[in-house]
């Protein structure tokens, strides 16, 4: 395991992102109908579904500082955007599978704030976890990422009022908002924790190694890990996705191949927020089921130095139970006196 106890506490991102993820689900009565998850940067900060019918802040900085007002405007809007989604999709349901079987449609919008205070923002569709719609708000249209989603596209581009209504949505009101969230969270989302980082070696057939580098528990989500080669970076890696643990901070790890006899030397490369600087934790080459040879000899020499010792006095208490009492009485005397003879003369 390595860790760093170097941070950075002035570091400030690139940009910030205010960002709505729903699902619609159809044909499912064990789900609710229609759910949204919104984050800010990567915070979890507002939960709303068509059960419950009212949106929950997930942040306690966000449930102390907005009235109720706040949360029944943010639950029109919500049910809202279902109502327009909903519509919309219902007819290509019927089209395509009859208004029966599964059918989900994923989507995601929001907006970012650039350190320049320039803008952005975007909406995306899914059906069934393949890419369908994109909304291009200086065009005020829809573009179809497949045929099979153009006539659903092309009557999304006869709603002009609907389309400004997204445009607006995503330059103003959502970066007002984004603004005003920032100003209230700021010191929430200023949070940094550093990664520990975890490097591990199994063999894989005769002559393969697979290195693995686990960086885990690190906030802020954005970080950089690759594997180096002398210094050069590795291009043939295995990457998990970066993946959120309970307690808000992530892990993620990276994974190459090296022949069993490469005395080239790796090491895992990591940047991130919370790091004073870049972060280089090498690789070294492992032994006997991944303990270092020389810790193993070294920890063997110990435990038998150890056994010895604990053998040595074990037969040393049973020789001296065996003594006779006067022998002891003897023993200990001449000890008495070998002490004295010892004492400087006063």
């Amino acid at each position: 395991m390595h860790n760093v106890q170097n941070v950075a506490m002035g570091y400030e991102d690139d940009f910030h992102i205010l960002a709505f993820y729903y699902v619609l689900s159809l044909g499912q009565a064990e789900l609710p109908e229609y759910s949204l998850v919104v984050t800010l940067d990567d915070q979890h900060i507002v939960y709303f579904d068509s059960t419950l019918e009212w949106c929950v802040p997930r942040q306690q900085w966000m449930a102390q500082t907005f009235p109720k007002d706040h949360w029944t405007m943010m639950t029109i809007t919500m049910a809202g955007l279902h109502g327009l989604v909903k519509g919309n999709i219902e007819i290509f349901y019927q089209q395509h599978r009859g208004g029966s079987g599964l059918f989900f449609v994923q989507g995601m919008c929001g907006c970012e704030l650039h350190s320049d205070n320039s803008t952005d923002g975007f909406i995306k569709l899914g059906y069934n976890r393949q890419d369908a719609f994109v909304f291009d708000k200086d065009a005020m249209s829809w573009i179809a990422f497949n045929p099979e989603f153009q006539a659903l596209a092309d009557r999304l581009n006869l709603h002009t009022f609907m389309n400004k209504y997204f445009k607006t949505l995503l330059e103003k009101d959502c970066v007002k908002w984004l603004q005003i969230y920032l100003e209230f969270g700021g010191a929430a989302l200023q949070r940094r924790v550093i990664p520990e980082v975890f490097i591990s070696s199994r063999t894989d057939g005769e002559r393969v190694l697979k290195l693995s580098c686990l960086v885990t528990g690190f906030y802020p989500g954005a970080i950089e890990v690759t594997w180096l080669r002398k210094g050069v970076v590795v291009l043939e890696v295995e990457s998990s996705d970066v993946l959120p643990h309970q307690d808000e901070t992530y892990r993620v790890t990276k994974t190459m191949e090296v022949s069993r006899d490469d005395g080239e030397r790796y090491s895992c490369h990591i940047e991130h927020a919370s790091l004073m600087r870049e972060l280089d934790v090498p690789w070294e080459r492992m032994s006997h089921g991944g303990i270092k040879l020389e810790t193993m000899i070294r920890a063997t020499a110990i435990s038998l130095t150890l056994l010895v010792i604990i053998i040595g006095i074990g037969f040393w208490r049973k020789r001296w139970g065996d003594q006779p009492d006067s022998d002891k009485q003897v023993h200990s005397e001449s000890t008495r006196d070998c002490q004295r003879a010892e004492e400087p003369n006063g």
